[in-house]
């Protein structure tokens, strides 16, 4: 018999009055008796006792857990959540206890919040302005890509004009420093090459935010080459129109 078998009580008790019978019978051990019977020690003495004290019936099966959140208390987190957007959902478990709100547990709250995505709100990025149109053509729109490179123990730039239809490499240079002026005689450098193709008009720059340089890049030591991270605004750093 599998441990996991339930009995009723009444079966209970006659395997207990048979295994008394076969005892006095045939003087076997317990132990041997309920090999025979495929019952194991530890259920046997524990039947025993529970039928000292009128106990065999099996206590009933405690009901799963369910999530009881009603849905006016999730309303109310919610509510909460979207005047408070700089909180996160531990504060706010705790805030709108205080504020007698809603007495949920943490993990409610997360899982309200997550289910209304409202958990990383404030840290997602929001595009400012509108995205431009994307290019039908071959020049209709170039952009800039910035490299750190590690050569011969020297950090040097490694400015790449790039073609956003075709992702050609329209123009490239090694720079030993990274000015705003440098970055520009690039590109003019690139469009100056291509002034006979008459379907160029403009040549949008990115703004530059910045570049990811770890510890290794300040002192020195040997790293992989890092890109630079741009973020695209309405005003561009460069606008340079050909007739």
């Amino acid at each position: 018999m599998r441990e996991s078998t339930r009995f009723a009580p009444a079966v209970k008790a006659e395997l207990l009055a048979i295994v008394a019978t076969a005892r006095q019978r045939t003087g076997w051990t317990i132990r041997r008796i309920l090999q025979q019977l495929g019952l194991t020690t530890a259920r046997y003495r524990d039947w025993t006792k529970r039928a000292a004290v009128d106990r065999l019936a099996d206590a009933p099966p405690i009901a799963p857990w369910r999530d009881g959140i009603l849905p006016e208390e999730k309303a109310a987190v919610i509510r909460y959540a979207l005047a408070h957007p700089k909180d996160g959902y531990r504060r706010l478990t705790w805030q709108m206890i205080d504020a007698d709100v809603a007495c949920l547990s943490e993990s409610s709250v997360y899982r309200v919040l997550n289910g209304a995505d409202l958990l990383a709100r404030w840290k997602r990025h929001r595009r400012s302005g509108t995205a431009p149109a994307k290019p039908t053509a071959p020049h209709q729109r170039w952009h800039t890509d910035l490299m750190y490179l590690r050569i011969a123990d020297s950090w040097y730039f490694l400015v790449t004009v790039l073609d956003a239809y075709s992702r050609y490499v329209v123009h490239w240079e090694l720079l030993t420093t990274m000015a705003a002026t440098d970055v520009r005689l690039v590109v003019q450098q690139a469009v100056n090459r291509h002034l006979k193709l008459p379907t160029l008009r403009h040549v949008e720059v990115p703004t530059l935010v910045g570049y990811s340089a770890g510890s290794g890049d300040a002192a020195g030591r040997s790293s992989p080459a890092r890109r630079f991270s741009f973020k695209r605004y309405d005003s561009p750093l460069m606008l340079i129109v050909v007739a």
